[in-house]
């Protein structure tokens, strides 16, 4: 391919970005991105608009999802990319109990809230999910709490109290029960997608590779803003070992992440597996 500069790690608001598929589009592409997969968490209803949105920015587009997944054998979180599957449906149904699981847990969260005295109402959060205007897409996330916590002035910034409030031991810090990572593998697997092991670094758990190169692992993501140098070649070199790919992306958030980070920040590397990928499309 002639030029191919890949973000395959971003968020929009059918999960927990603000902007719009338009806007995130815009902006890969005055950053110069070529390729990319819109990522959304534990659902795959922005797929078809995502694939009809990137040709109006000449932007090359492959079906993306992460899956919020779970190692219970080693107590860690995993979460599992895919990439260029067939079968939306087929991952809508699976990824739909955590969906509700999230969409629950957030509401009990709102409801502490209000009994430690913020004037926080369901009604106010639940517009913050629903700016894609697909309903079975509206859940809700603890940043879209913290948005509406913030425009109405009630901290003093996005995320300064997020450490107190569901971190540490704080009244919402308290998480629902996952996927298990295997299973998540093999049903993007069957969907007709490629799995990948997202930030390893970020949740501690590159050693779970070995265990989902069985359950057909097509890769880990190497470039990412967790992982230092050091860390990615690591990350690198465990992928060149187990036969898998080493992918990238920026694992976009806008606004509603600590660090700036924008789109085509951080990127995979051209190779004939993920130029082929693109290529199917």
């Amino acid at each position: 391919m002639e030029h191919f500069k890949a973000d395959l790690h971003v968020h929009s608001n059918y999960s927990d970005n603000p902007l719009s598929l338009d806007e995130i589009f815009c902006l890969a592409r005055e950053r110069g991105v070529t390729h990319i997969s819109v990522t959304d968490h534990d659902g795959a209803d922005g797929c078809e608009k995502a694939m009809q949105v990137a040709g109006k920015y000449d932007i090359l587009c492959v079906k993306g999802i992460e899956i919020s997944a779970f190692d219970f054998a080693g107590d860690r979180k995993v979460h599992v990319l895919g990439y260029g599957f067939r079968n939306d449906e087929l991952l809508n149904e699976f990824c739909a109990p955590v969906r509700k699981r999230r969409h629950d847990n957030s509401l009990a969260q709102i409801e502490i809230f209000k009994k430690l005295g913020y004037k926080l109402m369901t009604e106010d959060v639940l517009p913050y999910a629903q700016r894609h205007k697909t309903v079975r897409s509206d859940v809700i996330y603890k940043q879209h709490i913290l948005h509406c916590l913030y425009d109405t002035n009630q901290t003093a910034s996005l995320f300064a109290d997020y450490n107190r409030l569901f971190k540490n031991g704080g009244p919402c810090d308290f998480d629902i029960r996952y996927i298990d990572a295997r299973e998540a593998v093999r049903m993007i697997k069957e969907a007709g997608g490629l799995p990948v092991l997202a930030h390893p670094m970020q949740q501690g758990n590159l050693d779970i590779a070995f265990d989902l190169k069985k359950e057909g692992l097509f890769g880990v993501e190497a470039y990412h803003h967790s992982a230092s140098v050091k860390e990615a070649e690591l990350i690198r070199e465990t992928a060149a070992t187990l036969g898998l790919a080493a992918t990238g992306g920026s694992d976009f958030h806008s606004f509603y992440m600590r660090e700036p980070i924008e789109p085509g920040q951080f990127t995979a590397p051209s190779s004939h597996e993920l130029s082929k990928l693109f290529l199917s499309e």
